[in-house]
């Protein structure tokens, strides 16, 4: 193996030779190390899937999903793998930040929960649940939500208005009372524009959403999945095939999950039609994103919109190193203006 710098670097010992194994004809290269980020070697979300699957089968272990996005490094896999000697994920404690530490959380988790200040909130974050967490202010209490269907379970949302329910539940359950800072990447940046919205209108604080290359979900699909006559075909194949999966118990295969998770969200959003925010949004768009809407449609539900163009496409904004530094430090910056708002408001009351 070779690093950036061009310097062999050797599996300590037969884990992480197995590992380095399945992440090379995962990512097609070979070029990192134990401790680099899966993300920022070219890994995203949903491929994430495949690779704890074979990592499972591989060592004949459960792997918690959700750690693997906590951690998504070989040196972290290794020491999940270890620490579970007995074939299953291991159980979070009280103290282990990132882990959900209450019941009922069923994808949500407090990924870091020190700090003195309001925690920002983010829906699908991706890479940012690796590198927010780490690069915020130490003061910044990060808490995140990760995709539904990842480990094949029925989706079991009709429409997005119950997912964004879900979701708020989940949120109100760790933490009652606001102020609420909501954002998310790609889809999850809807979900969060509409927990603001439903959120503000249960009388809660939401100072502040943050979108990252998200599209407004009107007429135009939010997925490029396939079109035209033979791909509604696949789709309605794949559709009545998840069905039968779910009616016999089963979760959906690995190789299908990509497609399961992104029609689904699909589905949520055909019918939705976006309310008015009132509040600031702060929009990263990606330089290469192809919409010819300057706020990617935002502008329609929001009159207070900054916007921040990253260079690269929608994965790479939040996995190119230059382009996470533009997003943490124009995040950090409006935080603290927003959290400076919050603490001038609270000394007047």
């Amino acid at each position: 193996m070779e690093d950036i710098n061009n310097t062999i670097i050797k599996p300590e010992n037969e884990v992480q030779e197995k590992l380095y194994q399945i992440w090379s004809d995962t990512l097609q290269t070979n070029n990192f190390g134990a401790d680099d980020s899966f993300f920022n070697v070219g890994g995203y979300s949903l491929q994430a899937i495949p690779l704890v699957a074979k990592i499972e089968e591989a060592f004949n272990k459960e792997i918690d999903l959700y750690s693997f996005f906590t951690d998504p490094t070989i040196s972290g896999l290794e020491r999940l793998i270890r620490a579970n000697h007995s074939g299953q994920p291991a159980l979070p404690t009280e103290k282990e930040p990132g882990l959900n530490n209450k019941p009922g959380l069923k994808n949500f988790a407090a990924i870091k929960p020190e700090g003195k200040k309001p925690p920002f909130i983010m829906v699908h974050g991706d890479n940012c649940n690796n590198f927010l967490p780490r690069l915020l202010d130490k003061e910044q209490p990060y808490l995140g939500y990760f995709h539904l269907g990842s480990e094949g379970e029925e989706f079991g949302f009709k429409d997005l208005q119950e997912i964004v329910n879900f979701y708020i539940d989940q949120l109100l359950s760790y933490r009652p009372r606001g102020p609420y800072l909501l954002g998310g990447h790609s889809f999850g940046g809807i979900i969060a524009f509409e927990m603001a919205v439903q959120l503000q209108q249960r009388g809660f604080e939401v100072p502040l959403v943050v979108l990252s290359d998200s599209v407004i979900p009107e007429k135009n699909r939010i997925f490029r999945l396939k079109r035209g006559v033979r791909g509604r075909i696949e789709t309605s194949f794949k559709r009545k095939l998840f069905k039968t999966y779910i009616k016999k118990g089963k979760p959906i295969p690995v190789k299908h999950r990509q497609f399961y998770i992104l029609d689904s969200y699909q589905q949520l959003v055909e019918n939705y039609k976006p309310q008015k925010y009132n509040g600031p949004v702060l929009l990263f768009r990606a330089s290469k994103n192809k919409s010819k809407k300057k706020f990617l449609g935002w502008d329609k539900v929001s009159n207070d919109i900054e916007m921040v163009i990253l260079e690269g496409t929608h994965n790479e904004i939040i996995n190119n190193e230059k382009s996470i530094r533009g997003f943490v430090n124009t995040l950090n910056n409006k935080l603290e203006v927003i959290q400076a708002q919050l603490s001038e408001t609270n000394e007047h009351k």
